[in-house]
């Protein structure tokens, strides 16, 4: 991970970790991946001290200068993920796909007029490797929208939403969902939900506004779930 140098710095996992965490609520640029500083409660979730501003985001992800920076960085979350496939006797088709990078002021790297839905527009016109999702990638997670100043920050960008898309269905693998859904689904079940957290004695504590006892049974349920994959 691109390492800061100022003493002060949120940590560089810190901060891929809460862009990760905007890009599952549903960011689309790195303003909203700020914006979410005003909640309290989100930092405890994954761990981390705070959410970053937008400077430190801008800062953060340009420091993805080069092919050799993302390789080591992304390489290996690709391999995690892939050895968490689920066996099929039939393998998997990897679909190579594209997607259109837009941006109407048309001078970040890599730019150049192409074809879009919109016309001819400024836009990066990238090859995924994919299996079959590029549409879902495209509509949960705004790859369109992250277009960056620098060529490879936008890559580092792209990487880190396919990545979400990626935790999303071994999440839900684990979980036993025997039905897929998107990304909108998870947000309005799971990532809408209210709470508050409480540290006491060092023990951190989250309490959920949920009071249906039907949800709160479903809720008990897939933490459990999850209690068990954190603590095998």
């Amino acid at each position: 991970m691109p390492q800061r140098t100022s003493p002060n710095a949120i940590p560089s996992e810190d901060l891929a970790l809460g862009f990760v965490t905007g890009v599952l609520g549903g960011a689309q640029k790195l303003t909203h991946v700020a914006h979410l500083r005003q909640d309290a409660m989100l930092p405890t979730l994954p761990g981390i001290k705070r959410i970053g501003s937008q400077s430190s985001y801008t800062r953060f992800i340009q420091r993805f200068a080069a092919a050799g920076t993302n390789l080591e960085i992304f390489r290996p979350l690709w391999r995690w993920g892939i050895e968490r496939l689920a066996s099929r006797p039939g393998g998997y088709s990897l679909d190579l796909d594209s997607t259109r990078l837009l941006h109407e002021a048309g001078h970040q790297e890599g730019v150049a007029p192409g074809h879009t839905r919109l016309g001819n527009k400024p836009c990066l016109h990238p090859l995924l490797a994919v299996l079959e999702v590029i549409k879902q990638l495209d509509m949960d997670f705004a790859l369109p929208k992250w277009c960056l100043a620098k060529f490879w920050a936008t890559e580092a960008a792209l990487s880190s939403a396919v990545l979400s898309y990626n935790l999303t269905q071994i999440f839900q693998r684990h979980l036993g969902w025997l039905q897929r859904v998107t990304a909108s689904t998870l947000r309005f079940r799971l990532f809408t939900t209210g709470g508050i957290h409480s540290n006491t004695a060092g023990v951190t504590t989250i309490r959920l506004a949920v009071r249906e006892p039907q949800e709160r049974a479903w809720w008990r349920a897939l933490i459990g779930k999850v209690g068990s994959w954190a603590n095998p």
